[in-house]
Formats: C-alpha cells, structure tokens, sequence
C-alpha cells in the first residue's frame, strides 16, 4: 500500500493558544487501477483512504475536518 503525503498544517492543543511543535500531516492511500489514467484521475481528486500522524509520527484519530486525538495520549488538538 503506498501512501501519498497530500497535506500538512499546524495544530494546537486544546484550550491553548500555542502552535503545537508538531504538524499534522495527512496520508491518502494511492488507489491503482488497470489503466494509468484512471490511476491519475482517482489521485487528483483525493478519493483513497486517509491518513493522519503528527510529523513525529504518532498516529492520530480524526473527530471533525480540524479536531484530532493524539491515539497514544488522548490529547486532542485543532487546526489552526
């Protein structure tokens, strides 16, 4: 399975105003198909599945399209 970085941006901690010293970054699995074509239209259009993990690497859990749970400590964090 190999997975694309397609995105990353700053977080902060909840009922904090500090950057987080972290960004999330955000992994969409490349979706492969027969022809190559339909392989570049499916990747242009963001439609595999989706990664999230800080930059260190911990692994997060989407709540909305801003609000992550670091999954090793509950710390929840927003977009900033």
């Amino acid at each position: 399975m190999e997975m694309n970085l397609i995105e990353k941006f700053d977080v902060k901690l909840k009922n904090t105003s500090e950057t987080f010293p972290h960004q999330v970054e955000v992994y969409e699995e490349l979706i492969e198909a027969a022809d190559p074509s339909i392989t570049a239209l499916l990747a242009s259009q963001h439609l595999g599945p989706r990664q999230y993990r800080l930059s260190d690497g911990r692994k997060l859990k989407p709540l909305s399209d801003t609000k992550f749970i670091i999954e090793s400590t509950g710390e929840e964090l927003h977009q900033l």
